[in-house]
C-alpha cells in the first residue's frame, strides 16, 4: 500500500486552518477541508467538518448508496458549522470547502464544495473536481484565460462554502479508477502555487507517496508558503 499525507501552515498564516483525513478499512475515506473566518473560526470549521464525516463513517458504511451517503454526510457538517457559527459570537459567517473522497477497488466517489480538489494521477493528471470560484465562474464564461487565472487578485475568492447559509449545494463526481492510478486531494495553498503538471511529475516520479507529499509541500513553502497547504494522496494498487 502506497500512500501519503501532510498539513502545513505555511509561511504567512499565524495558524493553520486545513484539516484532513485519511481513513483505511474496507474502502479509502479521504478529505481534505480548507477553514475561512476571522480569528481562529476557520480552524473550527474546517475541524467540525471532518469530524463529522468521522462520526459519519462510524455509523456505517460508504460501500452502499455513496453519493448519497456523501451528500448526507456534508449536509449534516453544513448544519453543525451554520447553528455553531450563527450562536457563537466571533464565529459568524465561517466555513470551509470541503473535498471528501471514498477509493473502492476501481471506483472514485467524490464529493466537493469550495476550491480544495481532487485529481486521478497517472501519465497523466486529470483534475476531477470544479472549483466554486469568482476566477473559475470567469474562466467558463470565457473572460479569463487560464494564464490569467493564476494571477487573479481575486482567486481566493469562493463562491460556495460549508457551514455559511443553512444549506449547501454538493458537487459529486464518480470516475473508474485503474491499478496504477494516484488519488490526490489537496487545499488551494499548494495549487496556488505549484502547477497541475509539475504535481503530476513529483507524484508519478517520486519513489513513494509520501516523499511525493513532502516534495509537494516544501515547495509550495519554497515559493513563498502564502497559505497553509494540505495533500492526501492514495495509490491504488489492485486492492484495499
Amino acid at each position: 500500500m502506497d500512500y501519503g499525507y501532510k498539513t502545513d501552515r505555511g509561511r504567512v498564516r499565524d495558524i493553520n486552518e486545513d484539516k484532513y483525513l485519511f481513513v483505511n478499512d474496507d474502502y479509502v475515506l479521504i478529505a481534505v477541508a480548507d477553514g475561512m473566518g476571522g480569528h481562529n473560526a476557520g480552524e473550527i470549521a474546517s475541524t467540525v467538518a471532518i469530524d463529522e464525516i468521522m462520526k459519519y463513517n462510524l455509523k456505517g458504511s460508504f460501500l452502499d448508496n455513496t453519493q448519497k451517503k456523501l451528500e448526507e454526510c456534508i449536509s449534516v457538517a453544513n448544519s453543525k458549522i451554520y447553528e455553531y457559527s450563527s450562536s457563537t459570537p466571533g464565529c459568524h459567517g465561517m466555513g470551509t470547502t470541503i473535498t471528501l473522497g471514498v477509493i473502492t477497488e476501481d471506483k472514485l466517489y467524490v464529493a466537493n464544495v469550495g476550491d480544495s480538489r481532487a485529481y486521478i494521477i497517472n501519465d497523466k493528471i486529470e483534475k476531477v473536481t470544479v472549483d466554486h470560484s469568482y476566477v473559475e465562474e470567469l474562466k467558463i464564461m470565457g473572460r479569463i484565460t487560464e494564464e490569467e487565472a493564476k494571477i487573479h487578485p481575486n482567486k481566493n475568492q469562493i463562491t460556495r462554502a460549508v457551514g455559511t447559509e443553512s444549506k449547501v449545494k454538493i458537487d459529486i463526481f464518480s470516475r473508474k479508477i485503474e491499478k496504477g492510478d494516484i488519488v490526490l486531494l489537496c487545499t488551494d495553498g499548494l495549487t496556488n502555487i505549484v502547477s497541475d503538471e509539475e504535481i503530476k511529475n513529483i507524484m508519478y516520479d517520486s519513489s513513494n507517496l509520501q516523499c511525493a507529499v513532502d516534495e509537494l509541500v516544501a515547495m509550495a513553502n519554497n515559493r513563498g508558503g502564502n497559505d497553509n497547504i494540505t495533500v492526501v494522496a492514495y495509490k491504488i494498487d489492485g486492492g484495499i
